[in-house]
């Protein structure tokens, strides 16, 4: 749904988000039946209120909700009973502020990248600030990814081409380390900044002069030292075939992964070529 993309929504945006949620509540129990009692589905009836109030499509509300309900509880045989609400409000008010927080919220105040933290990946575009990779990848996790990978050299040098940064695209250093996923900071066409986290196995949409725009599936995420003594950040996907058919309940495109003997497009690309994350795909085996 490119809904979910979108940088601004309109009143008739909320309108069709809401249809939207309410046609898929309709849905997805005809397609999974045992989605009927998972409370999925009842969360994403929130999401409507997410974008109205904190800009996000976050499931957090249900769980703060949760939790505000708990910590009230046990807040008000410890007041005076007397400025109750007024207690509960400053509470209510912390617990919004930690809400827009774990939605990745960014605070206009800081809008210049920090220093320490960029000094260890650069980033190839000016769009692109913060990044940041976390929590290394497994030895066998690594070696198995390797495997599958038959011209990591050279499509490693296709992507530092891709990033036209002159002579660093010259590769003479082996240093590579691997990561479960990143985070970066993108300035939108309309100057606001957004948060964006990247895990394995996240679906992703490659924005590409040879391959246009297509689906694919993370499988690595690593650094590497360019001969500039600078470190740039790259992922390794996996490729989505269109199926040219459609998914007759759930109305949208079917898609096959590429197995690794009919791989015939390369796998490794620098982070600036991800055009967006998680937009609508089914999947077919």
């Amino acid at each position: 749904m490119k809904a979910v993309f979108s940088s601004e929504f309109t009143t008739g945006s909320y309108q069709s988000l809401q249809k939207c949620l309410q046609d898929e509540l309709i849905i997805l129990p005809k397609v999974f039946a045992n989605f009927i009692n998972l409370p999925n589905l009842h969360i994403n009836m929130h999401l409507l209120m997410h974008a109205q109030t904190f800009g996000t499509f976050n499931n957090t509300q249900v769980g703060i909700k949760e939790m505000v309900h708990r910590i009230f509880k046990g807040i008000v045989p410890s007041t005076n009973h007397k400025d109750i609400d007024l207690d509960l409000i400053k509470r209510y008010n912390t617990l919004f502020a930690i809400q827009h927080l774990s939605d990745d919220a960014i605070d206009p105040r800081f809008t210049k990248p920090c220093a320490s933290f960029t000094s260890l990946v650069t980033s190839p575009v000016e769009f692109i600030s913060n990044i940041s990779l976390k929590k290394g990848m497994s030895k066998k996790n690594r070696d198995n990814l390797l495997q599958n990978i038959l011209n990591f050299k050279s499509e490693l040098s296709e992507s530092y081409k891709d990033m036209r940064l002159g002579d660093a695209a010259l590769i003479y250093s082996n240093s590579i380390s691997w990561y479960e996923f990143t985070s970066y900071t993108i300035e939108e066409e309309n100057s606001t900044f957004a948060k964006v986290t990247l895990y394995l196995n996240d679906f992703i949409m490659i924005n590409d002069e040879d391959f246009n725009k297509s689906y694919t599936i993370i499988r690595g995420i690593f650094k590497h030292k360019g001969n500039n003594e600078k470190y740039y950040a790259f992922i390794v996907i996996d490729w989505f075939e269109d199926n040219n058919q459609e998914y007759p309940v759930l109305e949208c495109p079917l898609y096959y992964l590429q197995t690794i003997e009919n791989q015939r497009w390369r796998s490794i690309f620098p982070i600036s070529a991800i055009d967006s994350v998680n937009r609508v795909l089914h999947r077919s085996d």
